[in-house]
């Protein structure tokens, strides 16, 4: 491949993931979550086009589930490695829409399956963006590549079955060190062992004080922190913000939010040595 080929394939790699970041800010979706408790029957989506452009949205029900570090991962539809919800649910309307700042309400309504089982059953519902037109851009030989991405927006909803009943346990965390550009950055590598039937639901905070007699000061916060059935065990990098490698003592905590709001699930307390920092370097 020439030099000229390899400069217009980055160009179009850069040119498609710009536009799906674009195409992620260009959607707000409220909640970005749904639990369906056993007497609830409906639930809603509010969308809003945040785009300065007229934006069709196409409605379908994807599976997917959970990976080591807490992404996720595309199923086959007919997957039973997560026990499937959609064959219960139903939503209104299927594709919508919407001019620049304008509203729409997607509505879902369940129908349980009799003597259903402890537990949860749990799709995504994606939103996936039509193109209005064909992008294009040339390539090295002067040709026309046109770029025709569906980009969508996914949000697990989840029918729970019983009691809720879900635990979570903070088992470890670790510093690490990546050095780039001949900068460090700091992380907290934690990793948590889930149980129970239910998805656990909160935020990871962690905290550092340099002495036992010092107060605990926030250094890294992870916000919407679902641990979902089909895992026992996850780990999150927590980036470090204003951290210094110095001695002292780390605590992790595992707080519930929503259905778990006042609820911790765990917190781990550890004594941090400065000489046991994991350093990778990407120059």
């Amino acid at each position: 491949m020439t030099r000229k080929n390899i400069y217009s394939l980055v160009s179009l790699i850069i040119l498609c993931v710009s536009m799906i970041n674009s195409a992620y800010a260009n959607l707000m979706i409220a909640p970005q979550r749904i639990v369906l408790e056993e007497r609830e029957r409906s639930a809603s989506v509010n969308l809003i086009n945040t785009a300065n452009k007229r934006t069709t949205y196409r409605l379908h029900w994807v599976q997917k589930k959970q990976s080591s570090n807490g992404q996720y991962i595309d199923l086959p539809a007919n997957s039973n490695e997560v026990p499937n919800a959609s064959s219960m649910l139903r939503f209104s309307p299927r594709q919508v829409t919407l001019a620049p700042g304008e509203k729409q309400t997607v509505r879902i309504a369940v129908r349980r399956h009799k003597n259903m089982a402890h537990g949860e059953y749990r799709s995504h519902l994606l939103f996936q963006a039509l193109p209005n037109e064909d992008e294009e851009t040339a390539n090295a030989k002067g040709a026309k590549i046109k770029i025709n991405l569906l980009l969508g927006f996914a949000i697990p909803v989840i029918i729970r079955q019983g009691k809720l009943s879900g635990t979570a346990k903070v088992s470890s965390v670790e510093i690490t060190k990546t050095i780039q550009q001949g900068k460090a950055f700091y992380g907290a590598l934690i990793t948590l062992n889930r149980s129970g039937p239910h998805t656990t639901y909160g935020t990871l905070k962690v905290l550092w004080k340099p002495g036992l007699g010092s107060r605990y000061e926030q250094v890294a916060i992870l916000n919407n922190v679902a641990l979902y059935p089909e895992r026992s065990l996850i780990q999150y990098q927590a980036g470090l913000k204003d951290f210094k490698p110095n001695n002292g003592y780390l605590k992790v905590i595992y707080e519930g939010r929503k259905e778990y709001e006042g609820k911790t699930f765990d917190s781990l307390e550890t004594q941090l040595n400065s000489s046991r920092i994991t350093t990778t370097k990407l120059d």
